[in-house]
C-alpha cells in the first residue's frame, strides 16, 4: 500500500510542531529553574555579606575595646609607679 506523499509531509511537519513546541517548553522549565537557583544564590550571598558585615563591626567594637583596656592598665600601671 503506497502511501500519500502530502499525509507522509503533513506527518512529518505535525511531529516537528510537536518537537518544536516541546523543545520550547523544556527551554522554558530551563529559565524558570535557573532564575530561581541564581535568585537563591543570590539571596545566599546578600545574606552572607550581611552577616560578614556584622562579624566586622563587631570585631572592630572588640578592637575598641581591647585598646581602651589596654590603654587603661597602662595608665594604671604608670600612675602606681
Amino acid at each position: 500500500m503506497a502511501t500519500n506523499p502530502q499525509q507522509t509531509n503533513n506527518q512529518v511537519i505535525s511531529e516537528a510542531e510537536k518537537l518544536l513546541l516541546d523543545i520550547k517548553q523544556a527551554n522554558k522549565r530551563f529559565a524558570n529553574r535557573t532564575k530561581s537557583l541564581i535568585k537563591d544564590i543570590s539571596h545566599g550571598i546578600r545574606k552572607a555579606e550581611d552577616e560578614l558585615q556584622g562579624a566586622e563591626r563587631d570585631l572592630e567594637k572588640l578592637e575598641q575595646q581591647s585598646v581602651a583596656e589596654m590603654d587603661a592598665a597602662v595608665l594604671n600601671f604608670l600612675s602606681e609607679e
